[in-house]
């Protein structure tokens, strides 16, 4: 084509070129710079000032959920299709895996095994979730620990008729957590109030047994909850951290409770939004504010297939919290 033109006019096709090459050069450069930027610590091993990533050696351990500190020392996670209770030591910047895990005897077969608790008095709690769609119940299994084994030794039922919802398949007890005599029970099916949208949270009192049904107000237009930490503060009310996830979303959310206050809804603020560290946002599903103040997370890298390894996730908490409101950008 060039050869058919004059000289003159070859010549300005050629600066022309030359000059729409290096626009479009300059704009993937752009680009692939901005997303760089913002994928801080994809790389394992790559790190954010405020953020470690780092992957675990799981010894065949998949689908970890939920995150719980052992008294003394040892931390303990759940995976979702095993019959195990994975054992964990967490490092400074490091989370490894004990190659010899804890089995679990009595939960029935084909339930999924979402979160993880330990009561005051020893026992372990253990969400779970059903394949059944339409189902008004779910279970939570107390298990007590014996040398290598954690048996089932009792259960109690979550009634989505608490909340006036009807759970979806594989949608269950998502988040446990223990606040001195009250078992938190976080459920991932979302719950409509007007247009908003609230993750419904049950309070059971450990002693009588009795439910108290309340919702936690969602962030996003997509978040669903998926792990719970609690802590009690010195005048009775309750610290509570928990992970706001979908695709796109991975949010740790703080709020206050107060076992006295009678109003049902919760509105938390954003303690860290993943988003702006993490262009590859993973499963979030364990969660635990740790002494030094750092959040520690863990992934759940299965789905229908294994996604990558297990990672653990170490960041520091915001000085100050954001607004619930603000929105979760999908721009990465």
């Amino acid at each position: 084509m060039l050869s058919a033109l004059p000289w003159k006019n070859q010549h300005i096709y050629c600066v022309r070129a030359g000059l729409l090459a290096l626009l479009v050069t300059t704009a993937v450069f752009g680009v692939a710079w901005s997303l760089r930027a913002r994928a801080y610590a994809m790389p394992e091993g790559g790190e954010h000032s405020d953020l470690q990533r780092v992957t675990i050696d799981g010894h065949g351990i998949n689908g970890l959920s939920g995150l719980v500190a052992l008294k003394g020392n040892g931390f303990l996670a759940v995976p979702e299709r095993q019959e195990l209770l994975a054992r964990l030591t967490v490092h400074e910047q490091s989370v490894t895996m004990d190659d010899l895990p804890l089995q679990i005897v009595g939960i029935p077969s084909g339930l999924d095994h979402e979160s993880v608790a330990i009561l005051e008095n020893g026992l372990i709690a253990i969400g779970t979730e059903s394949r059944m769609p339409g189902r008004m119940t779910d279970e939570i299994y107390f298990l007590r620990l014996k040398g290598e084994l954690a048996s089932v030794v009792s259960s109690v039922a979550v009634d989505y008729s608490l909340w006036g919802v009807t759970p979806l398949g594989n949608q269950g007890v998502e988040a446990l957590a223990v606040c001195g005599g009250t078992l938190l029970a976080g459920l991932e099916t979302v719950m409509m109030v007007g247009n908003e949208r609230y993750a419904p949270l049950g309070l059971l009192d450990l002693k009588s047994g009795s439910w108290r049904a309340m919702r936690l107000k969602l962030t996003t237009d997509t978040g669903k909850l998926s792990s719970l930490s609690c802590r009690v503060q010195e005048d009775g009310t309750f610290e509570v951290f928990g992970i706001e996830r979908h695709f796109g979303v991975g949010r740790v959310l703080r709020f206050q409770l107060d076992p006295a206050n009678t109003d049902p809804a919760i509105t938390p603020s954003v303690a860290v939004d993943l988003a702006d560290y993490l262009c590859d946002l993973p499963n979030f599903e364990g969660l635990l504010h740790l002494p030094d103040g750092r959040f520690l997370l863990l992934t759940d890298n299965q789905g229908s297939r294994l996604y990558g390894p297990t990672e653990a996730i170490f960041i520091k908490a915001a000085a100050t919290s954001s607004p619930a409101s603000k929105k979760a950008s999908l721009s990465h």
